[in-house]
């Protein structure tokens, strides 16, 4: 009977568990925040600014993968508007080595 105790618990546990997780992941299926306000339990403070410092972050990520998708771009190795017309074989050497 102890066993089938524990077994229970650690069961209920990780349904709880995974059960935040979800609400973390997808705010918008939780039933408390169905009304769609941002903060249930704000108050004046709901539907607040963020931090300053937080949307510095929020910013600096954007900007790196903004840089990061431009330096993917140019490292793309076969640039579609160099290539020249099938009767010219110089064109097509030309766009694979650029």
């Amino acid at each position: 009977m102890y066993w089938i105790a524990v077994i229970v618990r650690i069961g209920v546990q990780l349904w709880f568990a995974m059960r935040v997780i979800e609400d973390i992941r997808f705010p918008w299926n939780d039933p408390v925040r169905l009304p769609m306000v941002d903060d249930p339990l704000g108050g004046v403070v709901n539907h607040a600014p963020d931090a300053a410092w937080l949307v510095a972050m929020q910013d600096r990520a954007r900007m790196a993968e903004a840089r990061r998708t431009a330096e993917d771009d140019e490292l793309d190795p076969v640039d579609d508007s160099a290539a020249g017309s099938a009767d010219d074989p110089s064109a097509d050497t030309a766009a694979i080595v650029r």
